[in-house]
């Protein structure tokens, strides 16, 4: 039975979805700490009419002593027979009154009445069944309600919402999976703000750096200040203030990708865990948290600026390590003005990715330097960018698999052009290691069509290709290894001139 407490206490929505969880032998701990917080009387038995659950409300207002629970939860027979003996249902034989309630329930018909105690107390008492056998039974104390007339439109506007109650109890079994997710969830919710909590984001991380040492899957890591945000609370109040981190947060969710986490670390700092997502990726998503954020106009507040430090989690690296990285990089770019997102390597020394980035632009950017000086090669490379970019898009646009794998096949497919070209020009000009530089292109071609498959079977994540294709082929080949012969190029290029 359930109390009408549903207006004060906003979560009773949720409370309805999770009483279908009585089925679940497993979930049983779930449900308790729920109906111990509400502020009615609770009851949840099975199809058995085996008392599943009761909270504290139910025991108070009946008085219902701990002998009866001394042999654990009781059944609806045993409870009825203790209050039929007690007068809770009036005059009459005892065992009979009892056996009355135990036929009501086997019924399983909805049944709403009002019971006066022994000692004047007025219960407002709605029992309903569940979709898989049992009931729910919710008990409230109207006794006040009774002597004051005003609170008449109280009582209807809970039973509205008691009625939404039950509704949610007709939810799917697939719905029932979902609000035990949505439980754990509630629990590790920042009250202000809805990001999860830190310990949400700690746990998820550790879970995340497993997967990275297993499979090798990048992970990144977003620390996010929002820039002299003491002056808005000192100027405007803690009320704006609140109302400030609330908007922030809004504005970086329509940032970020479904899979990417949002927590809130403490007061006005906030972290965002990015499954999938080397710092390439990560470093984009924080430009455009930035950018967004510096745009928005606040109320009441106007500007707010955010600085943001970015790390990607290194090979056998720990948890605190990995924070301090992020947390490093965000001081870094709080001690160089603020407003700017600070970038911390995957591995020391490694820049050749990071120097890709255009943040201005949120692409990857070409430059002047890049170029061989030879006109084919220069021409497929800028194209290769071109692809690189449009597979960038889609990535942080967490765009759906479907309309990336046309993406993906055109990239290999330019790369293995190019690459054939490529190597045509090594040997037209002598290059003394073309023989050694298009078994690496092979290699990296097997490995490139091998993600693509295993991307296409669901095994591999599109930012975890983007990632490969980006740094692997672009960042570390074509900026590294394919310079290596660009000078031999500018010098057949003078001997001809």
């Amino acid at each position: 039975m359930m109390d009408d407490g549903r207006n004060q206490h906003g979560g009773d929505q949720d409370i309805g979805r999770l009483l279908n969880l009585v089925e679940i032998p497993e979930c049983q701990s779930l449900i308790q700490p729920i109906i111990d917080h509400l502020p009615c009387g609770v009851t949840l038995f099975d199809q058995s009419l085996n008392m599943v659950a009761c909270n504290g409300v139910f025991r108070r207002l009946l008085d219902i002593p701990d002998e009866l629970f001394a042999a654990g939860l009781p059944s609806l027979k045993k409870l009825a027979t203790f209050d039929a003996g007690r007068g809770e249902y009036g005059l009459g034989n005892p065992e009979e009154l009892a056996e009355q309630v135990v036929l009501r329930a086997k019924a399983m018909e909805p049944h709403q009445f009002e019971r006066v105690r022994p000692d004047g107390t007025i219960l407002e008492i709605d029992e309903r069944p569940l979709p898989n056998g049992g009931f729910v039974t919710l008990y409230m104390d109207i006794t006040e309600r009774r002597a004051l007339v005003e609170r008449s439109r109280d009582l209807e506007a809970l039973n509205l919402e008691l009625t939404d109650t039950v509704a949610a109890l007709a939810a799917s079994n697939a719905e029932l999976h979902a609000a035990r997710e949505e439980l754990e969830h509630l629990a590790q919710r920042d009250g202000l703000t809805g990001a999860w909590t830190r310990r949400r984001i700690e746990e998820t991380a550790q879970q995340e750096m497993l997967r990275k040492a297993r499979y090798g899957h990048p992970v990144s890591l977003l620390f996010i200040d929002l820039d002299h945000f003491k002056r808005v609370n000192d100027t405007h109040g803690h009320a704006v203030g609140d109302d400030v981190l609330k908007a922030f947060c809004k504005i970086a969710r329509k940032c970020m990708r479904s899979t990417d986490l949002l927590g809130r670390w403490g007061g006005e700092e906030f972290v965002i865990l990015m499954p999938n997502s080397g710092v390439m990726i990560a470093s984009l998503l924080a430009e455009r948290i930035r950018k967004a954020t510096m745009a928005h106009e606040f109320p009441v507040v106007g500007r707010v600026t955010t600085s943001l430090g970015v790390a990607e989690c290194r090979e056998e690296e720990i948890w605190e390590s990995w924070l301090a990285r992020s947390d490093a990089a965000l001081y870094a770019a709080k001690a160089g003005g603020r407003n700017q997102v600070i970038k911390d390597a995957a591995h020391p020394g490694e820049t050749g990715e990071a120097e890709l980035l255009d943040l201005s632009y949120m692409r990857l950017g070409w430059r002047k330097a890049y170029e061989s000086g030879h006109s084919l090669i220069d021409s497929q490379h800028r194209d290769l960018f071109d692809l690189a970019n449009n597979l960038l898009t889609s990535v942080l646009g967490d765009r759906p698999d479907d309309e990336v794998v046309p993406q993906v096949e055109s990239l290999v497919a330019d790369l293995t052009k190019h690459f054939h070209d490529e190597e045509m020009i090594f040997r037209s000009v002598g290059y003394a290691a073309a023989d050694e530089h298009a078994e690496t292109h092979k290699s990296l071609l097997d490995h490139a069509n091998n993600l693509v498959e295993s991307f296409k079977q669901g095994e591999l994540s599109v930012g975890e290709l983007f990632n490969y294709l980006a740094y692997d082929f672009i960042a570390k080949h074509m900026l590294s290894e394919d310079r290596k012969f660009f000078g031999q190029i500018l010098e057949v290029h003078d001997t001809a001139g």
